[in-house]
């Protein structure tokens, strides 16, 4: 698709007071997306569609408001552009929108696509662009990652494999496979041999069975082979899941609702994986939960020896299905 350098809602005339001035995005588009003006003279994006839908996140922009309009059986999805000296920023987004739903014909799943786009958009507009992750939350998420790499994505298919990453959605797991838990830990080797645990119920479930992943992390020279920044990870991610639009987008989606957008630069160092071990959290494991404590303790973090976990250490290879 173009890209569009202008203004394009100057060329739209104002209309009378009630109705819309539209001109279409694209007219070999498949689908039907028009740059609008009202009788206020105020800029929006219509996604009009030819099937009612029902949109179960809630779509909020900073200066734009995002609102569904239904009428005869069909129904559209509106963006309105509070300031119309924003249009840059706007026009950005719109055009964004059309790119990642180009290829899709299918309705149903453009608009799934479209709308876990619009989140992303939300998380990139919400956060202070000062606000990057932590050396700590950055570590974590590379556990998280690779984690979805080496163990997930050769076993499962793309999209269920992006929809057991439920700690990206405040989960207070990492991963929910096959009816089990999976909460993933990061450290630094070989000078660590311990995780730390931030909550009781991170390592407890009394609805089913929880594992403990640990990955150990040496520092490396960027130019090792086989050495990643966090940036790279995700990039690498990024790129093996656009063979399905809808897991790529998903997986967007939730790294920016973890603090990350793909164009962020985590490059200041290079890491490579040292070794991977799992634990099968059975009721005799070296952890504090809810049952352990006294009424009236709500928090409380701690850190495991792993050492003293080798009798729980399993495969994780044959705990997951595939």
């Amino acid at each position: 698709m173009k890209t569009i350098k202008d203004n394009p809602w100057e060329k739209l005339e104002k209309p009378v007071s009630g109705s819309l001035s539209m001109r279409r995005v694209n007219a070999e588009f498949v689908h039907d997306f028009y740059f609008a003006k009202d009788g206020y003279g105020q800029y929006s994006f219509v996604f009009s569609l030819h099937k009612p839908v029902q949109i179960k996140d809630k779509l909020s922009l900073n200066g734009i408001d995002v609102t569904l309009l239904s009428v005869g059986g069909t129904t559209s999805i509106f963006l309105v552009l509070k300031n119309n000296n924003d249009w840059p920023i706007f026009l950005k987004i719109c055009l964004d929108l059309c790119e990642v739903t180009s290829h899709i014909t299918d309705e149903p799943l453009a608009v799934k696509t479209f709308c876990n786009r619009l989140l992303y958009w939300q998380y990139f507009m919400k956060r202070n662009k000062e606000n990057k992750l932590t050396k700590e939350e950055q570590i974590g998420l590379i556990g998280e990652l690779l984690f979805i790499q080496k163990y997930l994505m050769p076993k499962y298919s793309l999209l269920d494999t992006m929809n057991f990453w439920t700690g990206a959605d405040a989960d207070v797991q990492d991963f929910f496979v096959d009816g089990k838990r999976v909460e993933i830990k990061t450290c630094m080797s070989p000078s660590k041999n311990e995780v730390h645990i931030s909550s009781l119920q991170q390592l407890y479930n009394s609805e089913c069975q929880i594992y403990l992943g640990v990955f150990f992390l040496g520092i490396a020279n960027s130019e090792l082979e086989s050495a990643f920044s966090l940036s790279s990870l995700a990039k690498t991610l990024a790129e093996s899941l656009q063979q399905d639009t809808y897991a790529h987008e998903l997986f967007v989606k939730k790294l920016a609702s973890v603090g990350m957008f793909l164009d962020d630069d985590y490059n200041d160092t290079f890491y490579t994986q040292n070794g991977f071990r799992s634990y099968k959290v059975e009721k005799d494991f070296p952890r504090i939960t809810p049952e352990d404590v006294k009424i009236g303790v709500t928090k409380a973090n701690y850190i495991i020896n792993l050492a003293n976990c080798t009798e729980y250490e399993t495969s994780i290879d044959s705990v997951l299905k595939g």
